[in-house]
């Protein structure tokens, strides 16, 4: 239940940016951007389910960027209909969406991602327990030499 309503939440933040930022200034239809932001929202929560635990919020958010803006633009070129700039349109469309993974990155951290720990890229990214044995003797055949 924790994952759907985060998706749910993904969706229709995805959904009011791309619309407010292509339907109004723009006029494209509602069918298109409800289906531009059902695969940009599946696609981006998957990945945000993967790495945001792994490489944390600062990393995941450049990452999110990444994945609307070339989503938007890929995915525009395909459903938008008309002359738009659509290269533009995408980056601003995707520092909006942007802003707002960096608040719902902090939502997924509170509330569904509960007992994981957040590693940063400080630490080594395996937790094992690691154990050194040491020893006085350098070469341990040292005296098997000397007869």
């Amino acid at each position: 239940m924790r994952y759907t309503k985060a998706l749910f939440l993904k969706f229709v933040m995805v959904t009011v940016v791309i619309g407010v930022v292509f339907s109004l200034f723009f006029g494209v239809n509602f069918g298109d951007i409800f289906i531009t932001s059902l695969i940009l929202t599946t696609f981006a929560f998957a990945v945000d389910v993967f790495f945001l635990p792994r490489i944390g919020n600062v990393m995941a958010t450049v990452g999110d960027f990444v994945v609307a803006f070339f989503g938007i633009w890929v995915l525009g070129g395909y459903f938008f209909e008309g002359v738009l700039p659509l290269v533009t349109t995408s980056f601003i469309a995707a520092i909006i969406i942007t802003i707002g993974e960096a608040i719902y990155h902090r939502y997924l951290r509170n509330h569904v991602f509960v007992n994981e720990d957040y590693p940063t890229f400080s630490r080594p990214s395996s937790t094992a327990n690691l154990q050194t044995e040491t020893s006085e003797e350098l070469d341990p055949d040292i005296k098997n030499k000397q007869k």
